[in-house]
């Protein structure tokens, strides 16, 4: 065996293999190793011995590529009891009402706040508010100068009566100069469900209106 061998068992880590798996690549290639040096040594010519300098050096890498397998599993520990802790913090927000990013607003006591950016000035911004089934609850123009901008919605659809209290979906859509159209996110008021992991680890909070990530909430009430 040579040192390609430790080559093999380090590439195998950044390949995106678990701790575990790697380690289990290291245990079988020092196993091996041993078995050849052991043999090799048994069999060698008493008359001319062979160099141990090679033997010396590959032991040296698999002790050092052991070392980092667990630092490895060090951190991996230590993240995982991270975003544990952090999942623990987020669950005190189940029930309560957040403001987000989202594609849901909440409509409670007949009141709804939602606000939206522009990075510069648009043609026209019209927010549009749809019910549960889809249907168009309110169409209304909204301002389109560049900057933050704030709207109260009082449960009044387009014919002035007022809905009912609930989630309802919210867009603001806006057109520039040359007729195109983009899709703005809101940030309003949703309530929270429960919280999760995320598959990239971090936490992501379930809401009525669906997954959102720790870093797009502004505010808990």
């Amino acid at each position: 065996m040579t040192s390609a061998t430790i080559s093999t068992a380090s590439a195998a880590g950044s390949t995106g293999a678990t701790t575990g798996a790697n380690r289990k690549l290291i245990g079988n290639n020092f196993d091996t190793f041993l078995r050849m040096l052991t043999t090799q040594m048994t069999h060698q010519n008493p008359l001319s011995p062979m160099d141990t300098h090679e033997f010396t050096t590959q032991l040296v890498q698999f002790s050092q590529v052991e070392q980092l397998m667990n630092m490895s599993q060090s951190v991996d520990k230590s993240l995982d009891v991270q975003q544990s802790s952090n999942l623990l913090a987020a669950a005190q927000m189940i029930g309560r009402d957040i403001k987000a990013r989202t594609s849901g607003l909440r409509l409670e006591l007949g009141q709804a706040e939602l606000s939206y950016d522009l990075a510069d000035a648009r043609k026209a911004a019209t927010l549009v508010i749809t019910d549960a089934a889809g249907n168009t609850v309110l169409q209304k123009s909204m301002a389109a100068t560049a900057g933050s901008h704030n709207f109260v919605w009082d449960g009044a659809d387009q014919n002035g009566v007022r809905r009912a209290d609930g989630l309802y979906a919210v867009k603001i859509v806006t057109q520039d100069s040359a007729g195109r159209s983009e899709q703005l996110p809101v940030t309003g008021n949703v309530r929270v469900l429960g919280v999760r992991r995320a598959e990239t680890g971090g936490v992501t909070v379930v809401t009525e209106a669906g997954p959102i990530a720790l870093g797009d909430i502004a505010e808990m009430r």
